[in-house]
């Protein structure tokens, strides 16, 4: 996968290899973290830097939680186990990329 460059069908090949590789049709746990620095000065720096920071921190979160969602609430425990296990998504995008200064160094090109 591109982590510059999300892609909605990369993803869910993904999703479906993770499940192929674990040999299960759920999650109990989905750490989902997307990110970049970038945007800059809406002056100085072209559209095309803040649509792909945009792309990466918001897409990147959003592809993958849609991907895993249908495992996850596989997951989720059955009424007579809800103590003994519980389904969980961290989700993390960077919100930090929207606010970036334009001279602060990139996280990740």
């Amino acid at each position: 996968m591109s982590p510059t460059s999300p892609d909605e069908d990369q993803v869910k090949r993904f999703a479906d290899e993770v499940a192929e590789q674990q040999d299960t049709d759920k999650i109990h746990l989905l750490f989902n973290n997307a990110g970049i620095g970038g945007g800059g000065s809406m002056i100085v720096h072209d559209r095309d830097e803040w649509e792909r920071t945009f792309n990466v921190c918001w897409f990147g979160v959003y592809y993958c939680t849609r991907a895993f969602l249908p495992m996850l609430l596989e997951g989720r425990p059955r009424p007579h186990r809800q103590h003994l296990e519980r389904q969980r998504l961290l989700g993390l995008g960077r919100p930090a990329a929207c606010r970036t200064p334009p001279t602060a160094p990139p996280s990740s090109r």
